[in-house]
């Protein structure tokens, strides 16, 4: 089993590339299209900050920290 573990870590530059294989899957796509969005999500409140709403946009930053995987 190391045997295959090392030719996989070989394969790591692959990723996210034309031949990564793996990456083409629908929930791969859909883990990066949930990084865009919640990207999205934290950068939108951003021009308009201001102080009666800077509670809501940290609160809003700090959700990805909850997330796990």
């Amino acid at each position: 089993m190391d045997v295959q573990f090392k030719f996989l870590a070989k394969l790591k530059g692959l990723r996210g590339g034309a031949f990564d294989i793996f990456g083409k899957t629908e929930e791969r796509k859909m883990e990066r299209q949930l990084i865009t969005d919640c990207a999205h999500t934290v950068d939108e409140p951003l021009p308009t900050l201001a102080s009666d709403n800077v509670g809501l946009a940290a609160e809003t930053a700090a959700v990805p920290e909850c997330i796990r995987g």
